[in-house]
């Protein structure tokens, strides 16, 4: 649901400034989805360890 999704996005630090990437990233946490990037920034997430794609 995109409430929940943008209030996820909010709540998390304050590593990602890019709020469509904050969203993408809160998205894939509250589905427990794999997330595939290339963006440098998203490893900073300690919430993404074992969801992130990223090589």
């Amino acid at each position: 649901m995109i409430i929940l999704d943008t209030q996820s996005a909010a709540m998390l630090p304050d590593i990602h400034r890019d709020p469509a990437d904050r969203i993408i990233i809160a998205t894939a946490l509250l589905n427990q989805a794999q997330l595939v990037s290339l963006d440098s920034v998203f490893p900073g997430y300690e919430v993404l360890k074992g969801l992130l794609l990223n090589s």
